[in-house]
């Protein structure tokens, strides 16, 4: 082993290998270099023929670089720049120095080079043999300077014309750059009046800090915002509504350094959704029903109230396409359809069936929707039940046939009884004078008999016309129903069978007690008609009810078209009266009964369905007339063979449980 201080033989050898290896591989490190050089490197004579060129030089010359050798530089070079660059030259070979930072572009070829330095390459002598001229290829960076500017403009084009308000902004709210949309939306004329502003302007501008709170909230959570809605004032006070994307931008080490993002105005969407929410309210809770169908007739829509029309229930986008199209159909015969199928719209009156059975008629106006072409896409039906209108109508138009007849037959009662009074008296005075067993006795008795009977219609028509004044007192109705109910039984047939369900809380009406009396009667002996032969049964109600405000009873049916009194709930039909509450007296019967064309007049005077001779006609309309001038009604619900209801309503005196005396 070599002791400390002592070298070993290799180390010697290592500065010899070194050299020689220097030697050998010069010439072939020398050409490496030059090819993988990135630098424009040119070396030349004090004439200016080139030595040597890097590759970078040969391919901007477009030849190889032994191609190059020997050939002058300003073969290459535009005169005025060659002058120069052999200036430039000359001065490097006389001073024997280089040249730094030579601020020199030369345009070599297809390329430019921005000369970096030149400097002298000397010989073993010590002269100078060459200069070596280096420097970088500025075209690839010209390239990256012009696409950078057409970069920059066309960012900039979109940043200063974009329709989106683009910005940045400080943590602290204050404003670092806008472009001229976000000024324009919050109502500034310039970016720099908005940045100008001092302050948090997120602060000064949301309408709800809540929205402005959580806005912050979820940039913090998420470090973006994506299409955030809220309600903004603008500079001159007016309310909008914008949709923002932010980004937070974070510094390395977690600090928040800017907000940037963009805003758009979406009043008119936010103002149209509105709109369309208001039109889809009106829609669903519209009274009218409401389907819209495709050209094929196939229902796409329906809203509740159709559903509720129709009796399904369904309605909405949500209900079963099959039922609905079932629902639909019957409104779309094959006439309709032939009608649409031609763009023209259709309306008119249906009656159809609801899914319970009963009936109802329906008021339809089918109209085309057309498309921008003006093609028809869809056909929107409007349903509207007017069952009730259509009965309202008719209890209308009987009302007023009835005043009209009423008014009519008054003035003909007092006129008769003008007439009649003189021959009644006359004759009575004649008769006075006559013994019994006189010839023109018998004859005369006849004529007061007549005369009797002729008064007694009189005062029937006069009730009906409701132009006979009668004393209205305070009346307690229950004894009274109950002491006619007594008289009754006795006037009914023997296969009548009659019952009453009288209420035994006192109920006080103003009324005349004979006219009551009257009422009743003729209801019964009315009834005891409709079962002959065969009898049935006669059943008497009393009761109070309370009619609402909307024409209502407190639980009593509505008036059923075609079913028996009882069927489905129809108990009663609603009488229109004011709200209040009613003493209700029903008279039901099973006899025979009757279709609507014959309910329609019973109330007429001289309407009768018995045979000649069994019947004036003036029972019902004396009833029609007695009720009325109480400031009652009188309600019918009837079917042929099914029985009959009347229910006479009064209104009840005070709180209708006085227990005074009949006056």
């Amino acid at each position: 082993m070599a002791g400390h201080g002592e070298m070993r033989p290799e180390a010697h050898a290592a500065p010899k290998r070194d050299a020689a290896l220097l030697a050998t591989g010069s010439n072939l490190w020398h050409r490496q270099f030059f090819e993988h050089a990135l630098s424009a490197i040119l070396v030349l004579s004090r004439e200016g023929r080139f030595l040597d060129v890097s590759r970078v030089v040969a391919e901007r010359l477009g030849l190889s670089a032994e191609a190059v050798y020997g050939r002058f530089v300003t073969e290459f070079v535009p005169p005025g720049e060659a002058q120069g660059l052999m200036r430039e030259l000359e001065r490097v070979f006389d001073g024997g120095r280089g040249v730094r930072n030579a601020a020199m572009t030369v345009t070599l070829g297809r390329g430019e080079i921005a000369v970096a330095s030149m400097f002298p390459l000397m010989g073993e002598d010590g002269a100078v043999q060459a200069v070596c001229i280096m420097g970088s290829d500025i075209a690839e960076r010209r390239a990256a300077e012009e696409a950078l500017r057409v970069s920059e403009e066309k960012y900039r084009s979109i940043f200063e014309n974009s329709a989106e308000g683009i910005f940045q902004f400080y943590p602290d709210g204050r404003i670092i750059e806008c472009n001229p949309a976000m000024a324009r939306i919050l109502g500034y004329h310039s970016p720099a009046e908005l940045i100008a502003e001092e302050g948090d302007i997120l602060r000064r501008i949301h309408v709800q800090q809540e929205a402005r709170l959580e806005f912050l909230r979820t940039l913090a959570k998420n470090g973006r915002v994506f299409d955030f809605e809220a309600q903004i004032y603008r500079r001159d006070g007016r309310r909008m509504w914008v949709s923002t994307n932010a980004l937070a931008v974070m510094s390395p080490d977690g600090r928040l350094l800017r907000v940037e993002g963009a805003t758009r105005d979406i009043t008119a969407r936010k103002r149209a959704e509105e709109e369309r929410m208001l039109l889809v309210a009106a829609v669903e809770q519209a009274a009218e029903g409401m389907v819209i169908i495709g050209r094929d007739f196939k229902a796409q829509y329906a809203n509740p109230a159709f559903g509720r029309i129709v009796g399904t229930g369904q309605g909405g986008p949500g209900g079963a396409a099959d039922d609905l199209q079932r629902s639909v159909d019957p409104f779309l015969s094959d006439s309709v359809r032939g009608i649409l199928a031609l763009g023209l719209k259709w309306s008119g009156r249906a009656r159809q069936t609801r899914g319970d059975g009963g009936t109802y008629v329906a008021e339809v106006l089918i109209t085309p929707i057309r498309d921008e072409t003006g093609k028809v896409c869809n056909h929107v039906v409007l349903v509207r039940d007017v069952t009730h209108e259509i009965r309202l109508e008719r209890r209308l138009r009987q009302a007023e046939k009835l005043e009209a007849i009423g008014v009519l037959a008054g003035g003909i009662a007092h006129d008769f009884n003008n007439i009649l009074t003189p021959i009644l008296l006359n004759t009575e005075v004649a008769l006075s004078d006559l013994t019994p067993d006189h010839p023109l006795h018998r004859p005369l008795t006849d004529v007061v008999d007549a005369a009797g009977r002729a008064r007694d219609l009189v005062k029937h028509i006069l009730a009906f016309s409701r132009r006979e004044d009668a004393e209205k007192n305070l009346l307690i109705l229950n004894p009274l129903v109950k002491e006619t109910m007594k008289l009754a039984r006795g006037m009914m047939p023997r296969e009548v069978a009659v019952t009453a369900d009288i209420s035994e809380r006192s109920m006080a009406i103003r009324a005349d007690a004979t006219q009551v009396h009257q009422v009743l009667v003729n209801l019964c002996m009315n009834a005891a008609h409709a079962m002959t032969p065969g009898g049935g049964e006669l059943n008497v109600g009393l009761e109070v009810v309370e009619i609402d405000a909307a024409g209502g009873d407190g639980g009593l049916a509505p008036l059923a078209d075609d079913r028996a009194p009882g069927e489905g709930g129809a108990e009663r039909a609603v009488p229109e009266l004011p709200p209040g509450r009613y003493a209700a007296l029903s008279v039901r019967d099973t006899g025979h009964g009757m279709d609507r064309s014959v309910m329609e007049r019973i109330f007429e005077p001289f309407f009768t369905t018995k045979p000649p001779g069994q019947g004036t006609g003036m029972g019902l309309a004396a009833v029609h007339g007695i009720v009325k001038a109480c400031g009652g009604a009188v309600t019918v619900s009837s079917a042929p063979g099914r029985g009959s209801v009347f229910v006479v309503f009064f209104p009840l005196a005070g709180d209708g449980a006085s227990n005074n005396r009949v006056g």
